[in-house]
């Protein structure tokens, strides 16, 4: 279900005329399944691939014994297959890690796969074929709103335990079917799906876009400082700290004492906050594009009822052993779906109306990570210029920031979205060590009843 999930969500955002190279490294746990879900897509993906090195290397390791001594009797691909281009001893040195000969063999099936486009495309440049119509797949027009439904449930024979969140991952039916016809012309219907249009902030590193601090309004402290150097009590204390946990601020000390830190470039960085900690307080935009951006049924309004435009958030912790495995971990230390508090638009919003993901693929170490949270009925828009200028703190938590400060970020052309306040509501998470974190935002947006009525009429006449 991650697999597909991550598919729905790539047709979606890049559309059938811009979706990406899709490759994905296989292994032995689950093949048969990851077969038939992109066998599902391949009319809509554009030449998918899949890196599955395990044939290659049983068919050469079963010619020869396990033996060192008979290592030269294999291929010099194959030679040293476990041997790493590291020293010894430094980071990331794992067992299910492939070692420098499997990256190889990796990046050698790659650049033959791209090799083989290539003379394919000059093959048909030779023939005369001037347009990419005549040899190049094509796909179906839409194909960001218009997706079959998800075959997961029927792979995995679960047609139970439907979940509030599964919209998020999978979309959600429309009322029109499309209509096909077999070999003996003969009709029948498929039901079609569309997901929402689904926006993520994230303060992992590497990162192109989508900065998480780029949501926040007031509540943090630290982001210009480097986040390898330790933050003490004092910081935590003010707001929301961005920095490192201490098991990946080992990780990344123990990595700099190699040359480029071994080419690793990932961090997890998240912001850690306390009970002390002034509440983060966000703002989400609504991002939507509209096809008639001059009607005022499409385009929200300050003051507009959110469930309208929002379906839903998704908070996420930042995944490591600090927080997730009992052996790192404080036995006090936070537990984000309980000590997490949440209020959207003002509203508070009850524990029990939100809940941790358990799909696999947003699980780290067996465990949940993410939170899913509806949004209340009474919150409303605003925009982010009006929550800077009014002072309207939301329970006191925007109230006091310097006028320079507020004034160096309003927006030339303001925007309409949602706040979102994000606390710490157990007393008892008072120390650094068992601080909470928050690593991703992620927000599902709809479009307007108003302007689904207009759809549903639309889908009626093409019936």
């Amino acid at each position: 279900e991650g697999l597909e999930s991550y598919i729905r969500q790539l047709l979606a955002t890049y559309g059938s005329s811009m979706i990406p190279k899709l490759v994905v490294k296989d292994s032995f746990a689950a093949r048969d399944r990851r077969k038939l879900v992109l066998d599902e897509y391949s009319v809509i993906l554009k030449d998918p691939l899949v890196l599955h090195t395990d044939h290659a290397v049983e068919s050469m390791f079963q010619a020869t014994t396990a033996d060192h001594e008979q290592d030269f009797k294999r291929p010099l691909g194959f030679q040293k297959w476990r041997e790493w281009g590291a020293p010894k001893g430094a980071p990331g040195q794992a067992p299910h890690h492939p070692a420098k000969q499997e990256h190889k063999l990796d990046a050698w099936i790659l650049a033959m796969h791209f090799l083989a486009s290539l003379e394919y495309m000059v093959a048909m440049e030779e023939k005369g074929v001037e347009s990419s119509q005549d040899w190049c797949p094509t796909t179906p027009k839409d194909s960001s709103l218009v997706l079959p439904p998800p075959v997961w449930r029927k792979i995995t024979n679960d047609t139970t335990n439907t979940l509030p969140y599964e919209p998020i991952f999978f979309g959600a039916p429309m009322k029109q079917t499309n209509i096909n016809y077999d070999s003996n012309d003969t009709p029948s219907s498929q039901e079609l799906w569309r997901m929402n249009s689904i926006h993520c902030r994230t303060t992992f590193e590497p990162k192109v876009s989508g900065d998480l601090s780029e949501l926040v309004v007031n509540g943090t402290v630290a982001e210009d400082l480097n986040v390898i150097l330790p933050k003490s009590q004092q910081y935590y204390n003010r707001g929301w700290t961005y920095d490192l946990s201490t098991a990946e601020r080992a990780a990344k000390r123990k990595l700099n004492l190699y040359p480029k830190g071994l080419g690793f470039v990932d961090s997890k960085e998240a912001y850690f906050g306390i009970y002390e900690s002034k509440a983060m307080t966000l703002f989400l935009p609504y991002q939507a594009r509209s096809s008639n951006v001059n009607s005022k049924s499409l385009v929200p309004q300050i003051g507009d009822t959110a469930n309208d435009w929002f379906e839903s958030i998704v908070l996420c912790q930042v995944n490591d052993k600090n927080t997730l495995d009992s052996a790192f971990s404080d036995p006090n230390s936070c537990q984000f779906g309980r000590d997490v508090g949440i209020r959207i638009g003002g509203v508070e919003i009850p524990q029990n109306a939100t809940k941790m993901f358990s799909n696999i693929g947003s699980l780290y170490l067996g465990k949940p990570i993410c939170k899913h949270v509806p949004i209340p009925s009474t919150a409303k828009l605003t925009s982010h210029n009006t929550l800077l200028q009014d002072g309207n703190d939301r329970k006191g938590m925007i109230r006091g920031t310097p006028f320079d400060d507020i004034r160096s970020k309003l927006l030339e052309t303001d925007e309409i979205g949602l706040l979102v306040q994000v606390y710490v509501a157990n007393p008892h998470i008072v120390h650094v060590n068992q601080a909470c974190s928050l690593s991703h935002v992620v927000w599902e947006e709809r479009h307007s009843r108003r302007g689904d009525l207009q759809k549903d009429q639309a889908e009626k006449a093409i019936l």
